[in-house]
């Protein structure tokens, strides 16, 4: 695995100042100190979803390809189950790592339906097992 910092985007401060108020990432299975967060609470069917993991743990991650290995997980109001949708997105498998206090940026396409939803992936932290990590909701409308 080599990391390779092209890329890894910068995140410019301002972006990181609105991101303090997207809210927290909410579902189980967050390991602390890695949070990913959907920049914007709405979302515009057809857009791309802007996501930003943030590293805070103590080791290093490594995680991707992020823009299509991300999932979807959809809300069914009528249960209050979360559905992950499938995606058959093909990419170039490269994975990236992110290291302890940074950021990492990347889009996720969007559904096809209007709804409220999260972002799903998985991160290897250095030395540890495969943790599953999920966004703060937002609405696709």
């Amino acid at each position: 695995m080599v990391s390779n910092p092209r890329f890894q985007m910068a995140i410019p401060t301002l972006f990181l100042a609105a991101l303090a108020c997207s809210g927290d990432p909410t579902g189980s299975g967050n390991p602390d100190g890695v949070a990913a967060v959907v920049t914007s609470p709405s979302i515009a069917l057809g857009a791309e979803i802007p996501v930003v993991l943030q590293n805070r743990s103590t080791r290093v991650l490594t995680v991707g390809p992020l823009g299509c290995s991300a999932a979807l997980e959809r809300h069914d109001p009528a249960t209050g189950e979360w559905q992950r949708l499938v995606s058959l997105r093909s990419c170039i498998n490269h994975q990236t790592r992110v290291g302890q206090g940074s950021n990492f940026g990347f889009n996720v396409p969007s559904p096809d339906a209007t709804g409220r939803y999260r972002v799903f992936f998985s991160a290897s932290p250095d030395g540890g097992a495969v943790v599953d990590v999920r966004s703060n909701t937002f609405e696709v409308t």
